[in-house]
């Protein structure tokens, strides 16, 4: 019985070692930072494409938190040479590509769980105006448990490479993803 009791005391320690939990600036910190998976960029045609996987606490933690914890959520950012992909085209590609990110881009971005093809629920475009450096667009994919690896695919009609996008996010990552601190 002393056996079975020191193993899932260690078993415990073990797991909120890789979990802690940190206060806030820490935890933006955290999220936003590359080297720890949560944030990947591709390049095509000079425009940069970056996705984030946005946790369920940061969510709480900018006031979005909806009632299903489960949902998978993504911020994907695009800019062009360092600006905002709307505020460098022409008229008609301005209001061709508001279209597009408004009414049909989320008919073009899957989150890949194992072998289940799960489509996007909700894509918000995040208007800006021209004042910021990049477009963002917010994801909502059906529920899933971020337990195993998952690609996100992203088909984008307006370059000329054929093969969507893919976007890995390793479950070990996705695993070590710390808690935020209540009373911050």
């Amino acid at each position: 019985m002393k056996k079975i009791l020191t193993w899932s005391i260690l078993a415990m320690a073990l797991y909120a070692c890789d979990s802690p939990t940190l206060n806030k600036k820490d935890y933006l910190a955290y999220i936003s930072n590359p080297e720890n998976g949560l944030v990947q960029n591709q390049s095509v045609e000079e425009i940069l494409f970056s996705l984030r996987y946005i946790p369920f606490d940061y969510l709480k933690l900018l006031g979005n938190a909806g009632s299903g914890s489960t949902r998978n959520y993504f911020q994907l950012e695009m800019s062009f040479k360092g600006q905002d992909l709307m505020s460098v085209v022409q008229a008609d590609e301005y209001y061709q590509l508001l279209n597009y990110f408004e009414t049909q881009l989320q008919k073009d971005i899957y989150l890949i769980n194992k072998k289940d093809t799960l489509s996007c629920l909700i894509s918000h475009l995040q208007r800006d105006y021209g004042l910021g450096n990049k477009t963002i667009v917010v994801l909502e994919f059906e529920e899933s448990p971020m337990k195993s690896d998952k690609e996100v695919l992203f088909d984008f009609p307006f370059d000329s490479d054929p093969e969507p996008l893919v976007f890995k996010y390793s479950k070990k990552h996705l695993r070590k993803i710390p808690k935020l601190q209540q009373n911050d």
